[in-house]
């Protein structure tokens, strides 16, 4: 045991081979001193709860850390052709929204002409503009880069100018503020809006569909990528007792403007073509008479089978205890129903013949 003992003592003692002697030369040749070596562990420690990794993660964070500070700096040197791009690209979105503006004006002036020459029909006494508002945002703004209506650097917007009465003695010019009239979401009526939306709708099919957001979809042209192409085609337009307000005549010019919808014609430039279907829910007779197609829906508060009914009644369903009912109506029934809907339960008859007259005209208006 002393022997061992006396060795340990000599391995670290030794002047030349023993531990602390040689620990002693080290630290002289590195030239740093304990408290210096302590100092950087304290910072290696520190450096470890900073980035919430292990000292011995430490050395390829730093390799990463510095790839990404050489990547930030070749970005520096590609910002000036970034600038370049995007200054010609904003050069050719204004030129872009020159022409847009240009197209919104033709369209503005064909569409106020078009529309104003079918409210007299229509039963309105009024003069219908599509203004354009130029240059109300700059190509710069957000606002600008917007879908739709809200693209470009103007906007458009419904003047309706009602024409005085010949009693009442005023004279209005166009340059007043009276003949400039207002908005027409402003003083229109119920009945005016959807006269004149459906007056847009006809003159220029799928509109309506695109002020909504709903019947426009943008493709990529095949033959060049760069290029957008918009279709604004409609398959089938609803209309939700558009003719609520409307009556008389009015409701005969409506019918008449439904029918147009459906057929065909050339297709211009710019516009779609007619000849999609319409399906139009209404309690007019009018509008009624010149369906192809008849369809009544009717409530009921109990259940009802539909098992051993006609076809063609004047009820009908959809599912065998369904409380709303449809039925297609044709020939006598139609005729039934389209007095129903002239005289509810007076002058059956008298009512039953004025719905077949009803119905010879909207067959002559069809041919």
């Amino acid at each position: 045991v002393e022997d061992a003992l006396s060795n340990c003592v000599n391995s670290l003692e030794n002047a030349n081979t023993g531990l602390i002697p040689t620990l002693q030369r080290m630290v002289g040749s590195i030239g740093v001193s304990l408290e210096e070596i302590d100092s950087v562990i304290g910072d290696w420690s520190t450096l470890s709860r900073k980035h919430a990794i292990s000292p011995f993660s430490l050395p390829s964070c730093h390799r990463s850390l510095r790839a990404e500070l050489d990547g930030s700096i070749e970005a520096r040197t590609l910002l000036p052709q970034a600038k370049a791009k995007e200054k010609d690209a904003l050069i050719a979105f204004d030129l872009a929204c020159g022409d847009l503006t240009a197209a919104r004006q033709s369209l503005c002036s064909c569409l106020s002409t078009a529309v104003t020459g079918r409210l007299p029909s229509l039963g309105i006494r009024s003069h219908f503009e599509a203004r354009l508002n130029a240059s109300i945002r700059k190509c710069t703004d957000s606002a600008a880069y917007g879908e739709g209506s809200g693209l470009g650097t103007d906007s458009v917007d419904f003047i309706l100018r009602h024409q005085p009465s010949e009693n009442t003695g005023e004279n209005c010019s166009e340059d007043d503020g009276k003949g400039r009239g207002e908005k027409l979401e402003s003083i229109g009526s119920a009945g005016e809006k959807a006269r004149i939306i459906l007056a847009i709708e006809t003159e220029f099919p799928g509109s309506v569909g695109a002020l909504c957001g709903r019947d426009v979809s943008s493709v990529f042209q095949e033959d060049n990528p760069s290029e957008i192409g918009v279709t604004a085609g409609s398959v089938a337009v609803i209309y939700d007792e558009i003719d609520s307000h409307v009556g008389g005549r009015a409701a005969v010019a409506m019918a008449k403007l439904l029918l147009d919808q459906t057929r065909p014609q050339p297709q211009d430039e710019g516009f779609s073509s007619r000849g999609g279907q319409v399906v139009c829910i209404t309690h007019s007779p009018s509008v009624a008479a010149v369906a192809d197609r008849h369809v009544v829906i009717q409530k009921t508060n109990f259940p009802y089978s539909v098992e051993g009914q006609e076809e063609g009644s004047s009820i009908g369903a959809t599912a065998a205890t369904s409380p709303v009912l449809a039925a297609l109506v044709e020939g006598e029934s139609r005729e039934e129903e389209l007095g129903r809907m002239c005289g509810g339960d007076l002058a059956r008859e008298e009512s039953i013949q004025f719905a077949a007259a009803l119905l010879r005209e909207g067959r002559l208006q069809k041919n």
